[in-house]
């Protein structure tokens, strides 16, 4: 079992964000804003994350591939 941790910032990003009532649950209540893809998957996923291989389009797309086939 691998096991993951999640940096301060992010933990204390979360505690923050909740305790303003912009998540709840576990679910924004407003749009957020992230100084990048990877800083945004680690505050979702709750560890350290590759957010250009994480996030995916509803086709399974990673952003990585769509920023790769936006530059070509």
């Amino acid at each position: 079992m691998s096991v993951h941790s999640l940096n301060k910032r992010i933990v204390d990003l979360r505690e923050k964000w909740t305790s303003e009532d912009k998540v709840k649950d576990f679910i924004t209540t407003e749009d957020l804003l992230f100084s990048s893809s990877s800083a945004a998957a680690d505050f979702v996923l709750g560890y350290s994350a590759s957010g250009p291989k994480t996030w995916k389009d509803k086709n399974g797309k990673s952003l990585k591939e769509i920023e790769t086939e936006k530059n070509e």
